[in-house]
């Protein structure tokens, strides 16, 4: 993780006409990487865990089927409105539109999470689209919120979050099923259930970011 982590740091990325450029061989060698016995793509769009048919890549995870038993728990974790509160927690905002953005933003992504908790899906589906939109305007050369260090800043550090989370999660016992930009499936044994929630709880108090799981039957 540490290696990752400072890779990144000494990397320097370019944008061209407002298109995102691959900075170096670096980044070529860095898209699949090998961490916590699974490969993961680490790319400008998000990561992703990457798998294959038994036997047929030696490095990726195989597909198989994972199912809650009398010894196991599938849960699935995922961060609430992900990009968004990265975005509100970071305190950058898109240059021609000045410090004032932070606040409405966050009073959007406020009201998001508000009308899901209350049961308000229309509202919640509306302003998750407005959310989701704005960060997508961060890569638009014309549009007046185009901020594309901003939208790189958020994609990169969110793929970084969802490895420490990873990482610590393994480390307490937890198997990785899968893992995509914004959550992740785990399995848990029963016995370590506990370490598991308390790992969540800590990685949530240090990112300033908000989880929601489900316990799956498979």
């Amino acid at each position: 993780m540490q290696m990752i982590l400072k890779a990144l740091q000494a990397e320097q990325f370019r944008f061209i006409n407002g298109e995102r450029q691959v900075p170096s061989d670096w980044w070529l060698k860095i898209a699949d990487i090998h961490f916590v016995n699974s490969t993961f793509q680490m790319s400008l769009g998000g990561l992703h865990s990457q798998h294959a048919d038994p036997g047929k890549a030696k490095h990726r995870k195989p597909c198989g089927t994972w199912h809650s038993d009398a010894n196991n728990l599938v849960r699935e974790i995922d961060v609430a409105s992900y990009y968004p509160s990265l975005i509100v927690n970071s305190g950058l905002y898109p240059q021609a539109l000045g410090e004032s953005f932070r606040g409405v933003f966050a009073d959007l992504l406020a009201r998001r999470l508000s009308a899901k908790a209350a049961g308000d899906r229309n509202t919640s589906d509306a302003m998750k689209l407005i959310l989701n939109s704005v960060y997508g305007k961060f890569g638009d050369a014309r549009s007046i919120l185009f901020a594309p260090e901003l939208r790189l800043a958020v994609c990169l550090t969110g793929q970084v979050y969802m490895l420490m989370l990873i990482e610590r999660l393994t480390e307490v016992g937890c198997e990785l099923i899968c893992a995509d930009t914004d959550g992740i499936v785990v399995q848990i044994p029963r016995a370590r259930v506990t370490h598991c929630d308390e790992v969540v709880a800590q990685w949530s108090s240090s990112t300033g970011l908000s989880t929601e799981s489900s316990d799956l039957r498979a």
